[in-house]
């Protein structure tokens, strides 16, 4: 099913197994790590909506890649859409995958690093104003690094205290993380590539 139109289908032969392709597996989303090292503090949200509404959880800001959407598009877009903030694309730091989450499906999750983008004349992160999305976000502020990365929430559980630690070592300057580039596949595409040292 899409917007547009609705498909059925039915496999004809009954000795042989079908081979169509079932609809959409897989959602993909994306969290983003921004970090500011001049200041060393970290953009942290608080989510309106959602699995951590109303538990005081600091998190960073995450959302879905959108049809024809890049990862490093997806991951600037939903920091301006929940923040206010302009960030720039750094690298690809972790990879999660999920089963039978949201409608039963598979859920492929990048971890990325962004850097805040200064406005015009500012000479700090503190010139930035923080406008959280109405809808989705309670909360938005910068935080020290230590205190993000030591949430209790997340230090509690195995997956998310290994998240943090990659994000510390990333900022800490110990862990590069993978880069992205956009390359030609052929004379009328360009695709994205992420790729490690």
């Amino acid at each position: 099913a899409e917007q547009e139109y609705l498909m059925m289908t039915k496999w004809l032969p009954e000795d042989v197994p079908s081979t169509l392709p079932p609809n959409a597996s897989h959602q993909v989303g994306v969290g983003v790590f921004i970090y500011d090292a001049s200041s060393s503090r970290v953009l942290a949200v608080q989510e309106r909506n959602g699995p951590l509404k109303g538990k005081g959880v600091w998190k960073m800001p995450t959302g879905l890649v959108n049809v024809g959407e890049d990862i490093t598009e997806a991951a600037v877009r939903e920091v301006k859409e929940e923040t206010g903030c302009d960030v720039s694309f750094s690298s690809v730091l972790a990879l999660m995958q999920s089963h039978g989450f949201a409608f039963g499906k598979s859920d492929i999750f990048f971890v990325v690093a962004c850097t805040p983008v200064l406005p015009d004349g500012a000479t700090s992160i503190d010139d930035i104003v923080l406008s959280p999305q109405e809808s989705e976000i309670d909360m938005c502020q910068w935080m020290g690094l230590e205190e993000f990365c030591s949430v209790e929430f997340m230090q509690s559980r195995p997956l998310y205290r290994q998240i943090m630690n990659t994000c510390y070592r990333y900022a800490k300057g110990e862990y590069k993380g993978i880069r992205g580039a956009k390359l030609a596949a052929n004379s009328e595409r360009d695709d994205l590539l992420l790729f490690g040292e």
